[in-house]
C-alpha cells in the first residue's frame, strides 16, 4: 500500500521495489510508530519563530503530505524557499536524488553568498 500512496505514478517500478524490500526489514511496531508520531506532532503555531533560512522540498504528486502543506509552510516560516519537484510522491528525495541534490547545492551556494 505505501508504494500505492509514497510514489508518483511516473517512478520506476524497480525504485518502489526497493523500497518495499526495505520496509519489510522494519517491524510492523516501529512503522506504526512513525506513523503515529507524525499524526500526533504538532508545532504550527511556532513556525514564525524559525529564524534560519529553511528549504523546503515537496513532490508534486505527494499525496501523503500533498503541496497544500508545504505551501503553508513556506507561507508561515519566514526567510523560507518552497520547491516542488514535478513526477514525484511522498518520497522525493528516492524517486528525484539528482534534483533534490541540485536544489539543496543551489540553496546552500546562495546562503554562502550572504
Amino acid at each position: 500500500m505505501i508504494a500505492e500512496y509514497a510514489f508518483s505514478n511516473k517512478t520506476s517500478s524497480e525504485t518502489k521495489l526497493k523500497v518495499v524490500e526495505e520496509m519489510r526489514n522494519v517491524s510492523p511496531e516501529v512503522v506504526y510508530g512513525d506513523f503515529e508520531a507524525c499524526d500526533k506532532f504538532n508545532v504550527m503555531d511556532r513556525l514564525k519563530e524559525i529564524e534560519v533560512p529553511t528549504l523546503i522540498i515537496c513532490g508534486l504528486e505527494d499525496q501523503l503530505t500533498p503541496v497544500k502543506y508545504s505551501e503553508y509552510l513556506k507561507n508561515n516560516i519566514p526567510n523560507s524557499k518552497l520547491e516542488i519537484i514535478a513526477d514525484a510522491g511522498h518520497m522525493v528525495m528516492l524517486e528525484k536524488p539528482e534534483e533534490i541534490n541540485e536544489k539543496l547545492e543551489k540553496f546552500i551556494k546562495k546562503l554562502d553568498e550572504c
